[in-house]
């Protein structure tokens, strides 16, 4: 297969960024090839016309172009690369005729058998219709709505359906072709507002016998060409989407969406500033460019450009709040590199004049996260608003209302989380944890118990019933309860509670025991490594006053509690 050498000129014409340089560069590639065949220079005009056939916009010329490089190498008496010229010809364009009598009769014999080797064209096959909608909806979303136009073009009217008639509806009034948008939902003229099969390309003789003959470039429309460039792109062909979009601004020199294919097609060549200047351009032309605006957004993102990139996805969100979801994807992986300023603008953005109760929450944790609980209070006020039956967003609000050290408004939140859902274990002990702070350790007793019932491992319920019961004087009922929950769940904050519970009883090498097993379980629990110093000077000032409980107003200075 031809492969284009590194110093022909559609390369060059690749990386130029001049668009006037580009402009009509297969058709002066011609002009060069056409000279050096004249002066029998063959090889060199076969690979004038290779580089003009990969400049093409349409398949019909390409296919052209071809035909002239393997008469040119035939010239050269280079039959296989004739031969493989050929082939790429009629690839482009299975119905490429030749004219007899402008070649060499072994010529146009060596054409037939190639032609007749090769793979026949077959018909495109009717596409899963259900894969179809189902991809058309995807595109939507991320804004590619020539994509869309395209791959419903070639559903025939008859099975286009309601659903995909709606869909191809919304891509045309997306693309600004209201017109069109009407034609096809009335079901007028369905044809004219899609593309239509490529054109089969003429032969015209022109040239004398001997020499290569032209065909008659197909007329494409710049909707087609941009089609059709899309479709090039996807397939990884930057030659060929490139080549298009210069046709189409050769036609249109104002197109906003042919500026966003050149920049496309930099990109995926890498080139990541022409790839920008081309996307700015069509910003320029249409402020209104989704695919534009996310491209520049997704740029700044990955150079971490934060607020380039917010103003870009913003302006994208507000054109289409499908877009959202890229604005959050930035906001989220700011919150994963820990950048919580750049994290927080990016959410305060996005969650602006919504009542996505979820988005809201999400905002709210991060505003926790960053130390700002007042600030959270806000979002997850508005995230209780918009759904005020869910009982987790009752809870969160508490938490951020304690956090704030707004004790009361955090007590009416968490019973209204209790209220639609009684076993919330979070409000459960978040509230029991409240009136332990505030004295009411009966509440508190009863909460934790309902929370251990709930969830008879979950270690915050274990200690919290375990101090509920003692502060509330019940010094048996909590030893025993803690006890039993540090040999169950073996977690050192477990074994430091029962051991603060031995303690208050006055069993201080009991308290010791468990203290250290909290210290072994955490070697860096500091709490527990203060309170085991206690108890061991405990313990042993018990041992030398001759053993036996002490009495409360005996007992030395407790431990952490």
């Amino acid at each position: 297969m031809f492969k284009p050498r590194a110093s022909c000129v559609v390369i060059a014409t690749v990386l130029a960024p001049s668009l006037a340089f580009a402009q009509g560069q297969s058709e002066s590639l011609e002009t060069e090839a056409s000279k050096l065949f004249k002066a029998a220079r063959f090889k060199e005009a076969a690979l004038k016309y290779e580089d003009s056939a990969a400049a093409a916009a349409s398949a019909g010329r390409r296919a052209a172009m071809e035909l002239k490089a393997a008469n040119a190498h035939f010239n050269d008496r280079n039959v296989k690369a004739s031969k493989e010229a050929l082939r790429r010809a009629f690839t482009s364009d299975g119905t490429l005729e030749i004219v007899p009598e402008f070649y060499a009769a072994d010529f146009v014999k060596m054409a037939e058998d190639v032609k007749r080797s090769s793979r026949p064209v077959v018909p495109p096959s009717l596409p899963d219709l259900d894969e179809l909608r189902r991809t058309s909806q995807e595109k939507l979303k991320d804004g590619a709505v020539e994509e869309v136009i395209y791959d419903l073009s070639n559903v025939p009217k008859d099975k286009l359906g309601p659903e995909l008639r709606g869909l191809l509806v919304q891509a045309l009034e997306r693309a600004g072709r209201r017109e069109d948008a009407r034609k096809v939902r009335d079901g007028e003229a369905l044809a004219a507002a899609t593309a239509p099969p490529p054109p089969v390309a003429t032969p015209v003789p022109h040239a004398p016998t001997g020499t290569a003959s032209a065909l008659t470039p197909p007329v494409a429309t710049p909707y087609e060409l941009l089609a059709s460039g899309r479709d090039a792109l996807g397939r990884g062909d930057a030659a060929t989407a490139q080549a298009a979009g210069h046709r189409v601004l050769e036609l249109e020199p104002g197109s906003s969406e042919a500026y966003r294919l050149l920049g496309d097609v930099f990109r995926l060549r890498g080139d990541a500033g022409l790839a920008e200047a081309n996307w700015k351009q069509a910003l320029k032309l249409d402020e209104r460019n989704e695919g534009a605006l996310l491209a520049l957004g997704e740029a700044a993102m990955a150079a971490k450009s934060w607020e380039t990139a917010i103003d870009y996805l913003k302006k994208a969100s507000g054109l289409n709040p499908v877009h959202l979801d890229k604005l959050l994807t930035l906001g989220r992986a700011a919150r994963r590199d820990k950048d919580l300023p750049h994290a927080r603008q990016v959410f305060a953005t996005a969650t602006a004049g919504s009542q996505d109760a979820a988005l809201l929450t999400e905002y709210g944790a991060l505003l926790l996260e960053a130390g700002d609980a007042r600030a959270a209070i806000e979002p997850l006020g508005k995230a209780v608003l918009a759904d005020p039956g869910r009982a987790v967003a009752q809870g969160n609000l508490a938490a951020a209302y304690r956090r704030a050290g707004d004790n009361a408004n955090a007590e009416k939140a968490y019973r209204e989380a209790l209220k639609i859902e009684p076993n919330y274990l979070p409000a459960l002990t978040g509230l029991g944890s409240l009136l332990l702070g505030s004295g009411s350790a009966r509440e508190a007793t009863d909460l934790y118990r309902r929370a251990t019932a709930v969830d008879s491992r979950n270690v915050e319920a274990q200690v919290g019933l375990g101090r509920a019961l003692r502060i509330s004087g019940n010094l048996e009922g909590a030893s025993s309860a803690l006890t039993t929950a540090a040999n169950d769940l073996d977690e050192p904050e477990v074994w430091n509670e029962a051991g603060v519970a031995e303690y208050a009883r006055g069993r201080f090498s009991e308290a010791a025991a468990a203290f250290s097993k909290a210290v072994e379980k955490r070697p860096g629990f500091e709490e527990a490594k203060t309170n085991l110093g206690r108890a061991e000077k405990a313990a042993a000032f018990l041992k030398r006053a001759g053993g036996g409980e002490v009495r409360a107003r005996r007992r030395p200075s407790g431990p952490s509690r």
